[in-house]
């Protein structure tokens, strides 16, 4: 539980250190930051893992590769866009 235990204590931070900045304030910039799409599912995917690590395992792998792959592909089309303009 990583990611939830992070933002816990991230949390309580923000309420103890008032004298730096307001705690609504720091709580809403924590909020939008935990709530992003990809923050939310770690927090998912951390819960499941804390109940089945093999099913969260399994899970992350799921997401994982195919995100790999794109990424790998565009950076692979930005270099021959990059080689082409060169020539």
């Amino acid at each position: 539980m990583e990611h939830v235990n992070l933002l816990t204590h991230l949390i309580e931070i923000a309420r103890r250190h008032p004298d730096v900045i307001a705690p609504h304030r720091a709580l809403a910039a924590l909020a939008k930051y935990a709530l992003t799409p990809k923050q939310v599912g770690r927090y998912g995917l951390d819960m499941i893992r804390f109940v089945s690590p093999g099913l969260g395992m399994q899970l992350k792998r799921l997401v994982v590769r195919p995100i790999k792959r794109a990424r790998d592909e565009s950076e692979e089309m930005e270099d021959d866009i990059a080689q082409n303009a060169q020539a």
